[in-house]
């Protein structure tokens, strides 16, 4: 017994101890929370000025714990952010092997927009709305960003487009425009209050995943119809993979959106979009 309370009396210092060590760092505090209905990872700024939030999703088959150590290397100390980790689902293109995953992905041609899991896609945008629902409780609509990577950079496209709420801007990182054969035009599924909402774009032209010419090209070429304001950088010779470079270009960019609403032409002077 003795000994059982003096181990979990050394847990105690050593964790008080590592959080002293990264709020004198000034890096952001890792706590694991359930938030609606899905685990996530928070990453919190040892300021007590926190004004803004960035939502990010992660890629099939990946979890929260794939973009730890990336966002604490390029996040504003006054922004919180939340990585949830999808829930797993049965893949049709891995023969029913289950996986996280925002949605199911039945045939490795994405060109073809009939075959997308509209239901996955809905499932999951309704647990994503939850999150933003509970951190409107703490932020301004506009002070929350949306992004992520390949699946979840389509999720947060999704999301944000048919958001009632006017968000503070939309990450897509080696991503596409999904549902696009649910709507007439590109106007009828952004609704208005995201039609002027900042848009990054960053896209590897080497990537064989989702290939940017032959699909996501097209996808943003389509969403730009409904006039969103939207910047487009391409990576030459970098994958389906985030590169040193989109890294320090997604600094720049979260350290101007959560500064101050700009115009999205003067956002990231840096990055030559």
């Amino acid at each position: 017994m003795i000994q059982g309370r003096y181990s979990l009396t050394l847990v105690l210092i050593l964790t008080l101890i590592l959080l002293s060590l990264a709020t004198l760092k000034g890096e952001h505090i890792l706590e694991r929370q359930k938030i609606g209905k899905l685990d996530c990872a928070v990453l919190s700024p040892p300021s007590p000025e926190v004004d803004s939030v960035l939502i990010w999703l992660h890629g099939l088959g990946d979890s929260h714990d794939g973009f730890i150590g990336i966002l604490k290397s390029i996040l504003p100390s006054n922004t919180v952010a939340i990585i949830p980790t999808a829930p797993k689902r049965a893949i049709t293109l891995y023969r029913g092997r289950e996986t996280n995953a925002w949605f199911d992905i039945k045939s490795q041609n994405r060109i073809a927009n009939v075959q997308e899991d509209t239901e996955g896609m809905m499932e999951s945008k309704t647990l994503i709305d939850e999150i933003i629902s509970a951190q409107m409780q703490k932020f301004k609509s506009h002070r929350i960003v949306i992004g992520g990577f390949s699946q979840g950079a389509a999720m947060s496209i999704l999301v944000a487009s048919r958001s009632s709420q006017t968000l503070g801007g939309i990450i897509s990182v080696s991503g596409f425009v999904p549902m696009r054969s649910k709507f007439n035009t590109a106007t009828d599924m952004v609704l208005r209050q995201n039609a002027q909402t900042p848009f990054y774009i960053l896209h590897g032209d080497d990537d064989i995943v989702v290939n940017y010419s032959l699909i996501a090209k097209r996808s943003y070429d389509w969403l730009e119809e409904a006039k969103t304001i939207t910047a487009r950088k391409i990576y030459k010779h970098v994958g389906h993979f985030i590169s040193d470079q989109e890294k320090k270009d997604l600094k720049d960019i979260l350290a101007q959106l959560f500064v101050k609403s700009i115009d999205v032409s003067e956002q990231c002077p840096h990055c030559n979009f």
